[in-house]
């Protein structure tokens, strides 16, 4: 699995030298190309339009990123501004954007044809960049509900030519929509239409060419069980689209921000347990640019370590069980609350041999059915046993056992996403 940063927000295509810098000193190895940085479909048919320009910018971006070391792993094709989208109907936003005009200055025939030529562009730069994945929003502008279908898959067909030889997946995404000022449930909203798609799609083009992008952001919105959307789609998940709302507006903060009283207003949990269950190994894109908006250039560079942590955390939950079963041996730190709960998930599973504290009180006595020993126990652990942490003290308690010149590899439990908790907390007096 592997953590990319969006360029959105980050990256400009006139001077992108910078931001690619930032980027990589935080960590950064992978990146998602947005094609939106070169401008919405709205500049596309607008009279600044400037194709040869927007170009020149792509073969720079290009260099830079080869220059830089910055592997481009997935790209987002060209969309319409969201932000111009808002409160406006369809009809009111091709008047207000002169788009007809625009079609008809252009040579196009209609903004169907428009989209596919620009989204079959994204294609043959993206295989350019070297990407594996392009997303490619379902088409919606302008489609009844009974046409959908029919509409998506001529267009996305069509695309899969565009491939040619090329080995590039083509990734739906789920949307939302506006509707008289609303936002709505759009295409690929609902798992099991989405799955039929997608399933129907490679079918017809005869090899694995289409999969999924789980836009965290849209689902928060629509208010879908994320959990259940990742068992019903499954493998066909080959990217996450991880970025913050309200769930009432269409933002992209940086996960983890968007929080009343201390509450998440996406229900971060059920993702993570939904990507855990399906064993997801693809691309986690961390999105961001709503929260980079609102902050000085001045202090940006700061800001990057914190969005790569974050990518790396999403990261080590979803792998938290793969980690735990590298190793044949375990041993267990800690005696209270977090070891019960990584008993009650995983203990019959991956059962330790015994468990350590600090609490001098309770060595020799019997914890969740485990022996609670010294800590000095831990001397005694064949080199390919790992110990696993079951405290909030992470960072102390390993310093710990580091001055003890224990070798073992340690790793982490954190029960914070778990399938099931212990809600009465285990209460001892030291």
């Amino acid at each position: 699995m592997r953590v990319n940063s969006t360029m959105l927000g980050a990256v400009t295509p006139r001077h992108p030298k910078q931001g690619l810098t930032d980027l990589k000193n935080a960590g950064f190895t992978d990146l998602m190309l947005d094609f939106n940085l070169f401008g919405h479909l709205n500049s596309v048919i607008g009279e600044d339009y400037n194709g040869d320009l927007r170009k020149k910018w792509a073969v720079d971006l290009k260099e830079q990123c080869r220059e830089s070391g910055m592997a481009v792993t997935i790209a987002s094709a060209m969309t319409f501004d969201k932000y111009a989208l808002q409160n406006v109907s369809p009809s009111e936003f091709r008047k207000n954007t002169k788009i007809d005009k625009n079609l008809k200055r252009l040579g196009i025939p209609s903004l169907y044809d428009l989209v596919l030529t620009v989204s079959k562009s994204c294609i043959a730069t993206a295989i350019e960049f070297g990407a594996k994945m392009i997303v490619v929003q379902p088409y919606w502008f302008g489609v009844s509900l009974e046409d959908e279908w029919k509409v998506n898959r001529e267009y996305y067909l069509e695309l899969a030519k565009a491939c040619g030889d090329s080995e590039i997946q083509i990734l739906l995404t789920n949307i939302c929509k506006y509707v008289d000022g609303h936002l709505v449930r759009g295409i690929c909203s609902d798992s099991e239409i989405t799955r039929q798609w997608i399933d129907d799609l490679n079918r017809e083009a005869g090899c694995n060419r289409f999969g999924f992008m789980l836009d965290s952001g849209y689902f928060n919105i629509c208010g879908r069980d994320m959990y259940e959307v990742c068992i019903s789609l499954g493998d066909r998940i080959r990217a996450v689209n991880l970025r913050d709302n309200s769930g009432r507006d269409d933002a992209s903060l940086l996960p983890f921000t968007a929080a009343d009283f201390g509450s998440n207003n996406t229900d971060w949990l059920n993702l993570i347990r939904g990507l855990r269950a399906i064993d997801f190994d693809g691309e986690l894109v961390i999105e961001f640019a709503d929260t980079m908006r609102a902050l000085s250039p001045m202090i940006r560079p700061t800001f990057y370590p914190l969005v790569k942590a974050v990518g790396d955390y999403f990261k080590w939950q979803i792998e938290i069980e793969s980690n735990i079963k590298k190793y044949k041996k375990i041993a267990l730190f800690g005696a209270g609350n977090m070891c019960r709960n990584y008993m009650k998930n995983y203990g019959e599973k991956y059962r330790p041999l015994y468990t350590c504290d600090n609490n001098s009180k309770i060595w020799g006595t019997e914890f969740e059915g485990l022996t609670v020993n010294p800590p000095e126990k831990l001397k005694e652990l064949p080199e390919d046993a790992a110990i696993i942490i079951c405290n909030v003290y992470y960072r102390e308690i390993e310093a710990q056992l580091r001055e003890m010149d224990i070798q073992n590899p340690i790793e982490y439990f954190n029960d914070e996403y778990m399938p099931t908790f212990y809600f009465d907390r285990f209460k001892r007096e030291d």
